[in-house]
């Protein structure tokens, strides 16, 4: 991998590097505050051989008392505060504003250092802040994070603060080596399937938005927006896999994952697609991990809803013809045991009349919520080991098969709870019977479907009733 040397990355805006860099401006209180002499002080003063040495020496320390940032400033630019000291400390004196010599300044700084405690950053400082930013970027690479990192290093170890430039130049080398390592992860641990796949995801004219959580996500729960969102779930899922391990052997924290997927979020596909490849692959990588999650919890929650909307029309249309057939199915009372038997008698051909209802019944449940079943990633907990393996023998005969062949019995209601649970659904008591012709099909439709129950268990639970 060819390594280029990066430019300095840009931290903060003109503005925060003056508010942050430039020389405060105090007023009378101020003045009074941090131009104030102490023993300690007046005892440096006093070795200092001229006044106008002296007289540079007290803006230093009250500038950097306000702010811990060496400032640069001439005496005739600081005209009133210079005034003020010279007022206050040598009032026999006239003020005055002459240029301090380079060396001289560099002593004075010394001895203000020394006098307030900090000291210079040095290249001992400078390896032991890289060693922490280093850290700090596999936590979060957004620059102004690992910049407020600098500055909480520089106050805790009580240094002045050094110029933003090498600043600038340190977090762009950390962030530099941070990429370096993923960017090598990646080009050695993905295989040449997947980045084909995801080059092609981000290349591809309108692909990327159609994934994104913005514009291909479903708007609500028809069954066209389903469609979609079960499409952008399948899309990814053939990828998903191996995403998931390269996250883990990046070992991004929670921050970085959000920070890289929130780049493809919000910067244009053109920028993206002019990054550096594998940089690029890693933004997307961190975007399809959480879209993939996003797309699953919305299609758990399609299925509660589906579900949950079959069995209230169900229960609507059996209270909606309640009045109508009341007289009806209290006339037919003694036959409905074998009415009932019927839509699961094996001996009753599906060209009846019977089996068209029943075929009916099965392709309305089944259309709804068998495409969302299928997405559906569900993880049982570890002690759930016998609905794991049923579940993944529905799903294959579902789509192997297209119906369900095998249901382990022992995850099945016993028989006692099934009749009492079909007796709820029907709300049947000795006065008063609720249940439709439609109602009818749809439950055993939905008892045979999901439960699987054999027909005959069915027909003698029906019977009993």
């Amino acid at each position: 991998m060819q390594t280029v040397k990066p430019s300095r990355i840009q931290i903060l805006t003109d503005q925060e590097v003056h508010d942050l860099y430039s020389r405060p401006v105090f007023n009378q209180s101020e003045r009074e505050e941090y131009f104030s002499v102490d023993p300690r002080i007046e005892k440096v003063l006093s070795n200092l051989g001229k006044v106008e040495t002296r007289i540079y020496l007290l803006p230093l320390i009250g500038y950097f008392r306000a702010k811990p940032v060496v400032p640069k400033f001439r005496l005739r630019d600081v005209k009133q505060d210079v005034d003020y000291l010279y007022a206050t400390y040598f009032p026999s004196r006239k003020p005055k504003y002459p240029l301090i010599a380079k060396s001289t300044r560099a002593t004075l700084i010394l001895k203000m250092y020394e006098i307030l405690g900090f000291t210079r950053f040095s290249k001992v400082d400078e390896k032991s802040l890289l060693e922490r930013l280093q850290d700090v970027a596999t936590i979060c690479t957004y620059p102004k994070y690992i910049f407020d990192e600098c500055l909480a290093f520089f106050g805790q170890k009580r240094i002045g603060l050094a110029a933003y430039s090498t600043l600038q130049t340190m977090i762009t080398s950390v962030l530099a080596s941070e990429r370096q390592r993923t960017e090598s992860i990646l080009s050695s641990s993905m295989s040449d399937t997947t980045h084909m796949q995801l080059k092609k995801i981000l290349h591809t004219k309108g692909r990327l938005n159609q994934l994104s959580a913005q514009k291909g996500s479903a708007k609500d729960f028809t069954p066209s927006e389903l469609m979609c969102e079960i499409e952008t779930h399948n899309t990814i899922r053939s990828v998903y896999q191996e995403i998931k391990g390269l996250i883990n052997e990046l070992g991004l924290s929670q921050g970085n994952l959000t920070y890289y997927a929130s780049i493809i979020r919000h910067q244009s596909i053109y920028k993206i697609r002019r990054s550096p490849e594998w940089q690029g692959m890693l933004y997307i990588v961190c975007y399809l991990f959480f879209r993939y999650q996003e797309t699953n919890d919305k299609l758990v929650t399609a299925f509660q809803y589906v579900t949950r909307k079959q069995r209230e029309s169900a229960s609507a249309a059996a209270k909606q013809r309640i009045a109508d057939e009341l007289e009806v199915v209290r006339d037919k009372l003694t036959h409905a045991g074998h009415l009932l038997g019927l839509f699961v008698d094996d001996s009753v051909s599906d060209q009846t009349q019977f089996g068209d209802i029943r075929q009916n019944a099965f392709e309305k449940i089944s259309n709804s919520i068998r495409p969302l079943f299928l997405a559906i990633d569900i993880e049982c907990e570890p002690g759930q080991t016998l609905l794991s393996t049923q579940l993944q023998i529905a799903k294959s005969e579902l789509q192997k098969e297209k119906h369900l062949c095998t249901a382990d019995q022992r995850l099945l209601l016993s028989r006692t709870k099934t009749i009492s649970l079909i007796r709820k659904a029907l709300t049947i008591d000795v006065l008063n019977i609720t249940c439709t012709r439609k109602s009818l099909e749809c439950l055993i439709a939905t008892i045979y479907l999901l439960m699987k129950v054999r027909k005959t268990n069915v027909s003698k639970m029906i019977l009993s009733l």
